[in-house]
Order: structure tokens, then C-alpha cells, then sequence
């Protein structure tokens, strides 16, 4: 936002689409999953904060996992209305956690003073036991902003978005309103956050704009990403010199017709490999998973005599059978070589 108001960049187009992979800085302990240097990527879509637009933002964030293979995810969402109705749900914070001061951690009580909305954001198991009682922010919206909030809803609804709305989620910074979301992953303990943003409309103006810029973004950690997808074994399925394909030749009979698709699909410019010293389809496979290969193409005689072959990604064990042009369709797709880049 700071480049984007230096530069002016508003005065070239009234709506920007940005993105940044960006080594950062925190000053926090370091905890697991959460070092003091870390990697991250995000994309900005500023000059434009209608629903609509948060909801690309998310959407977008969402395909980025989804190409990557990553399942059990949690999408979480919240709204945290306008600077009027944080107002009044400050006040409503403080006035019910004023008589638990005494019970609340050392950083819970500096938050009761300058932001009470991060005492929900808190991870100690006592202090959760105060907040399941707080009131919520969604009881202090306006009209307008409850209809935002449902608005983005319908849009996840309507692409098939799973999400959870979670009434407690707050994002720490004063610059936030409206839609907040983040994407969590069981399998990282107490961190557990791999993502996450929402809509900002007030950063500009505490970089010295004078008015705010409508605004809204998400940021992944890369390295909780990363490690997210090892302990699914996302990376033990393939590495960057494997073949994208494997061809799978049931008998030497069907050798000629094999190495004739394996060059349609290398002209294709697909990256394929095929047994040359006439092993058994049990050996070849051995080899495929020996080579991390994403896929097999099976070759026998029915395929042969049928023009159909049976494509299996040997990732996710799902398998179709397909016309070679079909199957060079999929191969060709961006998430198929998006497993060799893994």
C-alpha cells in the first residue's frame, strides 16, 4: 500500500491487482512454525472492496491450495463491521473483561487497554474460557454491514467454498473492517494459521493518504505452508526431474505403439519416460514409483485396439480412461505440471 500511494499508482487505473513473495520480519518469540525470519506470498486487489472483490481474494487464495493438493483445510470468516461498530464493541469488550482483569494474562491486560478485540485471539486455554462468554461483534453491525457479510457468503456458497464462520476471529491491526478470513491446517499444532487477510480499507490512510483506499488482500506463511504439504507427503510424491508420465506397455507385442505415444506426448511437450528393456508391467511401475512419476499410461490391448487408455495419477490413485487427446488435454493443464514443480 505504501509503493502503491508513493507511486501514485491509483492515477494509472482505479483498480490494481497486485501479488509479492517477500522475505519478512517479525518481533515476536519465536515459537514452532513461527520463526523470526519467514517467507511469505500474498496478492492485493486495491481500489476496489465490494464483496465481490473480497470475495475473488479468497477465492483465489483457495485455488492456490487447491492446485497444490492440500486437503483438510479450514476456511474461517468473520466480519468486523466499520470503525462505528468496533467502537461500540470496544467498549463492550472492555466493560465485560474489566472483572476478570485480575484472571487474564500479562498480555490479555495490555490488550484490555489498547485493543481489547486481540483478547479473543488469544491461545491460553484460561483466557478462552473468559472469552467463550464475551459478547460478539456480530450483535453490534449495523444493517449495511451485515448485508456486506452475507453478500461475500453467497459468493463462497455459490462457488462451492467450504467455510466455517467463527465470530471470535479478529485480525490485530486497527486498519481492518468488514470481511476477515483465515485458513487453518490441523496438522500444525497450536500455529496452526497457513493464511489469511481480509479488507483494509483504513491502511492507507495511516500511511498518510488523506482519504482511505478501498482495499483488500490475503498472505500465505511459506513455510507453514511447506510444512503443511510434508506432512501430508505432498513432496515424497514427486521431485523436479521426474517425468511427468510414465508409459506402461502390458507386452513387448505393444512396444512399437507405446514408444510412438510416448513421442506424440514428448512433442506435446510433455515430459515422458517409457521402459526400453522389455520388463513386466508390475517392473515398470516399480519404476514409475521408483522415478516419482505423476501419472501412468497404461497400454494394452484393448487401449490399443480401442483408441482409449487409461490415464492413473499416481498422487491421489485416481484413474480415467481417455482418448490421447483428452489425455494430452490434462497433461498439459497447469495443476498437472504444477506436481513436477513440487
Amino acid at each position: 500500500m505504501r509503493a502503491a500511494l508513493q507511486k501514485n499508482l491509483l492515477s494509472t487505473a482505479p483498480v490494481h491487482k497486485l501479488y509479492y513473495i517477500s522475505e519478512l520480519f517479525r518481533k515476536e518469540r519465536p515459537q514452532a512454525g513461527r520463526q523470526r525470519q519467514f517467507s511469505q506470498f500474498g496478492a492485493e486487489l486495491i481500489g476496489v472492496s465490494s464483496p465481490a472483490a473480497v470475495a475473488e481474494v479468497m477465492t483465489l487464495m483457495m485455488q492456490v491450495f487447491e492446485s497444490l493438493g492440500l486437503h483438510g483445510l479450514k476456511l474461517r470468516v468473520n466480519t468486523l463491521g466499520d470503525t462505528e461498530d468496533r467502537l461500540r464493541y470496544r467498549e463492550a469488550l472492555q466493560d465485560y473483561f474489566v472483572p476478570f482483569h485480575d484472571l487474564l494474562d500479562d498480555a490479555s491486560k495490555e490488550r484490555l487497554e489498547k485493543n481489547p478485540l486481540r483478547i479473543l485471539d488469544s491461545k491460553n486455554p484460561a483466557v478462552q474460557e473468559i472469552v467463550a462468554g464475551a459478547p460478539r461483534l456480530y450483535d453490534y453491525l449495523h444493517k449495511e454491514a451485515v448485508q456486506d457479510f452475507e453478500k461475500v457468503l453467497f459468493y463462497l456458497a455459490e462457488r462451492g467454498i467450504a467455510y466455517e464462520i467463527d465470530h471470535r476471529l479478529v485480525r490485530g491491526l486497527d486498519y481492518y473492517c468488514h470481511t476477515a478470513f483465515e485458513v487453518t491446517s490441523s496438522e500444525l499444532g497450536a500455529q496452526d494459521a497457513i493464511g489469511g487477510g481480509g479488507r483494509y480499507d483504513g491502511l492507507a490512510r495511516e500511511l498518510g493518504s488523506s482519504s482511505e483506499v478501498p482495499a483488500s488482500g490475503f498472505a500465505v506463511g511459506m513455510e507453514r505452508l511447506l510444512m503443511t504439504m510434508d506432512k501430508q507427503g505432498l513432496f515424497a510424491a514427486l521431485n523436479p526431474d521426474s517425468p511427468l508420465v510414465y508409459v506402461v506397455v502390458q507386452s513387448m507385442e505393444l512396444g512399437d505403439h507405446g514408444l510412438q505415444i510416448a513421442y506424440r506426448l514428448r512433442k506435446a511437450g510433455i515430459k515422458t519416460e517409457i521402459d526400453l528393456a522389455g520388463r513386466s508391467m508390475k517392473a515398470q511401475m516399480r519404476e514409475a514409483n521408483r522415478i516419482r512419476s505423476a501419472y501412468a499410461l497404461f497400454i494394452g490391448t484393448t487401449e490399443y485396439m480401442s483408441g482409449l487408455y487409461s490415464l492413473k495419477n499416481l498422487v491421489t490413485s485416481d484413474q480415467t480412461t481417455l482418448s490421447l487427446e483428452a489425455v494430452l488435454e490434462i497433461l498439459r493443464e497447469p495443476a498437472a505440471r504444477e506436481l513436477i514443480k513440487l
